[in-house]
């Protein structure tokens, strides 16, 4: 069922909750949402089910849209989605919480530390998040054996680029370059546990605190490590599909996860079989979208919530140049965010890729920080559109951080809200 109050005194809490709330949260008011009405009459409590002012509350309907958008209002006989959409259609003096500008009067925000949150949307202050690639391996396609050979090193470059404005620095130890050899878990432990430890405590002591630190893998037990080290957030380049355990750990840590669309491993993923998306059913962006979305539920079932979960569309990973370009159009993007993920937040990773090398004629990896700065530019662009914001995986901060800061400019000033 859906709606229904009841304001409940201290000696319903045999009746209403399972476990005790945290110490300092009042227990005054009940919001029923979703769930069997069965025997709450029962309780002695004047209710009214389903809540009569549910249908044209906005912060009450999004977020049992990200819960369940496909469920049906008990009594108005249409799905949540669809009484949202009707809400953001009312005027001002219609819709409760709706604001007069067809803004929502709530913000989505997502869980960047422990103790902050970020706005995922450009209304309530977002914009486009700047994630810092730091790989300490020696044959990663573009900085490869260049900050794997001293940890002092690889800590300073990292300090820099949270300087410089990176939201987050994502730490690998394993190359996913086409056609890469996989690497013990021992081996990729030793290479990324005492850099995230050496992280941690360079960025408190630069005045750096709010900058997150993930860690780039497909193992579990180096995720396990890395959070353990200091990482607070996982990124699996499988989608948590490679180790079985990866979704189990992650639950049990609690912390954010970015899971990325993949085709078969590093070896095998630019194979003809793995870049073959059926044009009768829809072609790259849709295969892409479906399958992410698939992974996705995946990692859902396997208890990690929604809200800690970013979609990464796997840029340079199981397509060919076309392929990539096909996904990174406007309507692509906004595609896969709204149409498979249900608007939740994409991070895209096309930095100094192989398909940019091409295109620019630039053979060696570094020189393509200009053409990745057009993709941050774009991709901004593409999902600040729908008033989202972006997250982009980047190897050169201070060129993208411009770019991406134009593009959030731009985009407060069309929407008529000037930029900060």
């Amino acid at each position: 069922g859906v709606g229904g109050r009841a304001h409940l005194g201290a000696q319903a809490s045999g009746v209403w909750r399972r476990a005790p709330l945290e110490p300092g949260v009042p227990f005054e008011e009940l919001e029923w949402l979703c769930g069997d009405w069965d025997g709450v009459g029962g309780a002695g409590l004047a209710l009214t089910l389903p809540h009569p002012r549910i249908l044209e509350r906005e912060f009450v309907l999004r977020p049992l849209c990200d819960l369940a958008a496909d469920l049906n209002h008990p009594t108005a006989g249409r799905d949540f989605s669809t009484l949202l959409g009707d809400v953001f259609g009312a005027s001002a003096a219609h819709a409760d919480g709706a604001a007069a500008t067809g803004h929502p009067a709530t913000t989505r925000v997502f869980p960047l530390l422990p103790d902050l949150v970020v706005p995922l949307e450009r209304h309530g202050g977002g914009r486009t998040y700047l994630m810092g690639i730091l790989n300490v391996t020696p044959d990663s396609f573009s900085d490869g054996g260049e900050w794997n050979q001293s940890i002092r090193a690889a800590v300073q470059h990292g300090v820099a680029m949270a300087a410089e404005g990176a939201d987050i620095l994502d730490i690998g130890g394993e190359s996913t370059r086409p056609g890469a050899e996989p690497v013990p878990v021992a081996e990729e432990c030793r290479r990324v546990v005492p850099v995230i430890e050496g992280l941690r405590g360079a960025l408190v002591e630069q005045g750096l605190p709010h900058v997150a630190i993930s860690i780039d893998t497909r193992h579990a037990t180096v995720a396990e490590a890395a959070v353990h080290a200091g990482a607070h957030i996982v990124n699996d380049v499988s989608g948590g599909r490679h180790d079985p355990r990866m979704i189990d750990v992650v639950r049990d840590l609690r912390v954010p996860f970015v899971a990325m669309h993949m085709r078969g491993d590093p070896k095998t993923m630019q194979s003809d079989e793995n870049t073959a998306y059926s044009a009768a059913a829809g072609g790259v962006v849709a295969g892409v979208g479906r399958e992410l979305a698939a992974a996705v539920e995946h990692v859902e079932a396997g208890g990690v919530p929604r809200w800690m979960v970013i979609a990464d569309p796997g840029i340079g990973f199981s397509k060919t140049l076309a392929q990539n370009l096909e996904l990174l159009a406007p309507k692509a993007l906004q595609d896969i965010s709204q149409l498979w993920l249900r608007g939740l937040p994409l991070l895209v990773g096309a930095s100094r890729k192989g398909f940019l090398g091409k295109i620019c004629d630039l053979p060696r990896a570094a020189d393509r920080d200009v053409a990745t700065a057009a993709l941050t530019a774009s991709t901004s662009q593409s999902l600040g559109m729908l008033n989202q914001s972006a997250f982009v995986r980047v190897h050169n901060i201070q060129a993208n951080r411009d770019a991406a800061r134009v593009m959030d400019a731009a985009l407060a000033c069309w929407s008529g809200t000037q930029p900060s």
